[in-house]
């Protein structure tokens, strides 16, 4: 290991350290003025920093899955990754500005976690095949799709959702002192008055789209993105900047009639869909993989949406132990 490797670990390994004591209930002034003298001595500490509570979020999305107690300190990232991508803008180049950012650093780890702190969190959990509705205390309210999972920790100063996995909607009542934040994986979507639906698929992408109103959404390394109305981004996991782009927004939503809608899509892809709703697998061969869909489908029983694939496109199905099976019809007509 060269003398530059070691000691980028060394400030790896401090700076977990630091985000790690920061969470402690004995985390008072003292320590607060150390760690911002930490994070002012060298940029590559900010750095540092910036990554190891990157990682300290991905733990608590993994913790979301059993109840918080209440005894528990909970980290919002959505200050902390917006001030962490103002680091490339000019202002580090303005005298004072490493001290400041270092500051706003220390706040934004601080400040969220106290705002945060005693409040339970709830978990709400949908199976295959299953939809529910919650109704918030502030207002708003929250619609889990088929196979989710959702953790909901409110207090008076802050609300924060982890969608631990599947797919939700949200209707949110805004509130500028008491924000809203969604983590999912790698992604932060933060409300700024809107109703968005959020889906997470077990490869770690993550889509919003957004029905009314706006969102930010925050990931690591990119600088937080502004969408609006009709807007449908799609995070990969792993990679910086999500593909941004335009769109009937009702598309997202139409679970919420137990629709699903698709617009020129593989069966491959329609299927991997359909497969969130019900128990027995859908199975395409590579020719029938490839053929094109468009149409509105009602997800009521799986034997009629089979039905429905066939009329739609030249597949017949065959029922076996380990699922359906769909291949091209040779004889377009029969089955």
């Amino acid at each position: 290991m060269s003398p530059s490797q070691e000691n980028q670990t060394d400030i790896a390994l401090e700076a977990a350290h630091w985000v790690v004591r920061a969470q402690a209930d004995a985390f008072g002034d003292p320590d607060i003025l150390r760690l911002t003298e930490w994070l002012e001595a060298d940029p590559a500490h900010a750095r540092a920093f910036e990554a190891a509570l990157a990682t300290w979020g991905d733990a608590e999305a993994l913790r979301a899955a059993a109840p918080v107690r209440a005894s528990e300190d909970v980290v919002s990232l959505g200050d902390f990754r917006r001030r962490a991508a103002a680091r490339k803008a000019p202002i580090w180049r303005s005298p004072g500005a490493v001290a400041g950012m270092a500051a706003a650093l220390a706040a934004a780890v601080l400040i969220p976690m106290f705002a945060l702190k005693g409040a339970p969190a709830r978990i709400y959990e949908t199976h295959k095949g299953q939809r529910q509705t919650v109704a918030l205390d502030d207002g708003s309210s929250l619609e889990l799709n088929t196979g989710t999972r959702v953790s909901v920790q409110m207090s008076s100063r802050a609300r924060r959702l982890v969608l631990v996995r599947g797919e939700v909607a949200l209707k949110v009542t805004h509130d500028a002192s008491r924000p809203l934040t969604l983590t999912a994986g790698e992604a932060e979507i933060t409300d700024l008055g809107t109703e968005f639906n959020v889906r997470r698929d077990g490869d770690g992408s993550v889509a919003v789209a957004v029905r009314e109103g706006e969102v930010q959404l925050a990931e690591n390394g990119a600088a937080p993105t502004t969408l609006h109305r009709g807007d449908i981004a799609v995070h990969r996991a792993g990679i910086a900047g999500a593909v941004v782009g335009h769109g009937d927004p009702d598309q997202a939503f139409a679970w919420q009639n137990a629709h699903a809608i698709y617009r020129d899509q593989p069966l491959s892809a329609v299927v991997k869909d359909l497969n969130r709703y019900f128990d027995t697998p859908i199975i395409v061969d590579d020719q029938a993989g490839k053929l094109r869909l468009s149409a509105i489908l009602t997800l009521d029983s799986e034997p009629l949406v089979v039905r429905r694939l066939q009329d739609f496109l030249p597949v017949r199905a065959k029922t076996t132990d380990s699922g359906i099976y769909l291949s091209v019809n040779a004889h377009p007509g029969g089955n």
